[in-house]
């Protein structure tokens, strides 16, 4: 069992978590962080285990939602089948069904777990895509930026070394162009970025 795992859950989830890793054979890795997701899961059929590698850099909270979320994947497969898709109904009634078991207060602390229950409704791919969820699971703060959705329209931000000028929102993305190429790219609300400053005489 990976104690640093355990370890790094909030306090009141870890006797759960660990009775749902008693029940299957899954092994859970930390990983050194990376930029585009936050864990990720794989199935081995001639063991008919899995393998769920974690960011370690993540804040508790968000360590145990993603846990469950690559954990719902594999129970997915081992109800279903491995022809559903990633994040279909199957995948959505399953982590349902495990999030129900992690409702309580004093798992998540009041605020979160308002949004978790709310969230746990019709779960999404990614909670990138949910502003007010995505904030109260990231240190914002450390990251030394803020998330695109709190900017105005006409507002420029540096994301990635560059320069962006925020434009409209479709659905639930941003369109931003960036100011050198005059490109168009389409940002996710809660993707954080540094604002560029005003001044009157621009």
């Amino acid at each position: 069992m990976n104690d640093r795992f355990i370890n790094s859950l909030p306090i009141h989830a870890r006797k759960r978590v660990l009775r749902l890793l008693h029940s299957e054979p899954v092994e859970v890795v930390l990983r050194k962080d990376r930029k585009t997701k936050w864990g990720d899961f794989r199935y081995y059929p001639e063991r008919e285990a899995g393998l769920i590698t974690l960011n370690q850099g993540l804040l508790p909270e968000a360590m145990l939602l993603t846990f469950l979320h690559e954990f719902a994947h594999f129970l997915t497969v081992l109800m279903f089948g491995n022809k559903v898709r990633p994040h279909g109904p199957e995948w959505k009634y399953t982590f349902q069904e495990v999030l129900s078991q992690f409702q309580k207060e004093e798992i998540w602390g009041n605020e979160l777990a308002k949004s978790i229950r709310k969230y746990s409704k019709n779960p999404k791919a990614t909670v990138n895509t949910i502003p007010e969820l995505y904030s109260q699971l990231v240190d914002i703060k450390s990251k030394e930026g803020v998330m695109l959705s709190q900017l105005r329209f006409e507002d420029r931000f540096e994301f990635n070394e560059r320069t962006f000028v925020l434009l409209n929102k479709r659905r639930t993305r941003f369109l931003c162009q960036d100011i050198t190429n005059k490109r168009e790219y389409l940002f996710r609300a809660a993707a954080i970025v540094k604002p560029i400053q005003k001044f009157d005489n621009e």
